[in-house]
């Protein structure tokens, strides 16, 4: 094998990699971001914000918003139907509620610094 064969099959390696992780970040966004803008901009009478953590696992983590300071039991079946959904397709999602507050206290139940915010 060349020098020319080995930095040839490198460049594709890499090449390879850039496409996989290009595919991966794709299929997230389709896949996970967009339906839960879609689904958080379905549910806006319920839900002021959402976030998605950048996982850490296999599970992904997601925080929803309330419009309320009070714990919203219905809402909390619509989550658990959402990740349901994500379930079928593949997803391990958690969903959670928080109820309304400043965005100061949102550290007391995530990392703000590893999460994107959804907001449809």
């Amino acid at each position: 094998m060349t020098l020319l064969d080995i930095n040839a099959e490198k460049a594709t390696r890499a090449y390879r990699e850039a496409i996989r992780r290009d595919e991966c970040v794709a299929k997230f966004r389709n896949e996970i971001l967009v339906p839960l803008g879609i689904w958080r901009e379905g549910h806006r009478d319920k839900v002021l914000h959402c976030y998605v953590l950048i996982p850490n696992s296999p599970v992904i983590p997601v925080y929803m918003i309330g419009i309320s300071e009070q714990y919203n039991f219905e809402l909390t079946k619509e989550l658990s139907q959402l990740t349901s959904e994500f379930d079928r397709r593949g997803w391990s999602v958690h969903a959670s509620q928080i109820p309304r507050c400043d965005v100061d206290m949102l550290s007391a139940y995530f990392d703000v610094n590893r999460a994107v915010q959804i907001d449809g």
